[in-house]
């Protein structure tokens, strides 16, 4: 894992916390939990090689500005992952948008967590520099038809099942389908991802 330290992690649920810093150490990465922002930013243990974990959607914490903060202090080789309220496709898509290297719903799913840390490592920080993904991704694009297209950028500006039907002309359920189809025709782990592969491919 070249010069990472430790996975550093930033939310103010406890029981969060306890579970991923378990699924971490359970493939011996080493992390250090925080509940707060504020706690974070004023401990000595923050290095400027370590991955960061913030929960960007509890109040608490103000996980956007919190977010800010991070970018604002640490040069963009220190990665930040964003950790969203499940359907929070409007955050998640702010959050990348605002330098996150990836996003990721809560409940975490141990499998996402450590697929992900282990890519913004890689990687080193930089999100077009993982290996083979971005052509993999345009390929995925490719087989996708203009109607999904049109969702796919709606989804990727926040827009709720709710909206996507108002602005589509069709119901909800259909909205839940053609997404649940995209997801799957993009091999996306979840929408918070789907959009992340998609600015992906849009960025490299």
């Amino acid at each position: 894992m070249g010069e990472l330290i430790e996975v550093l992690l930033i939310d103010s649920d406890g029981r969060a916390r306890e579970s991923a810093t378990a699924v971490l150490a359970s493939e011996a990465i080493p992390c250090h939990a925080f509940n707060s922002v504020d706690a974070f930013l004023r401990s000595p243990q923050v290095t400027r090689h370590a991955c960061v974990l913030l929960d960007v959607s509890a109040s608490e914490i103000d996980g956007l500005a919190g977010l800010d903060a991070l970018h604002q202090l640490y040069d963009a080789r220190t990665p930040v992952i964003a950790m969203v309220s499940t359907g929070a496709v409007q955050t998640a898509v702010e959050s990348l948008r605002r330098g996150a290297k990836d996003a990721l719903e809560k409940p975490l799913n141990p499998h996402q967590l450590i697929s992900s840390v282990r890519r913004v490592i890689q990687s080193g920080g930089d999100r077009s520099t993982v290996a083979c993904e971005p052509d993999d991704v345009r390929q995925r694009l490719r087989r996708v038809s203009e109607r999904e297209r049109e969702l796919l950028s709606l989804i990727c500006q926040g827009f709720s099942n709710k909206q996507l039907a108002g602005q589509l002309g069709i119901s909800v359920r259909t909205v839940a389908n053609h997404r649940a189809h995209l997801i799957q025709k993009m091999r996306a782990a979840n929408t918070a991802d789907l959009v992340r592969l998609t600015m992906l491919a849009q960025k490299s």
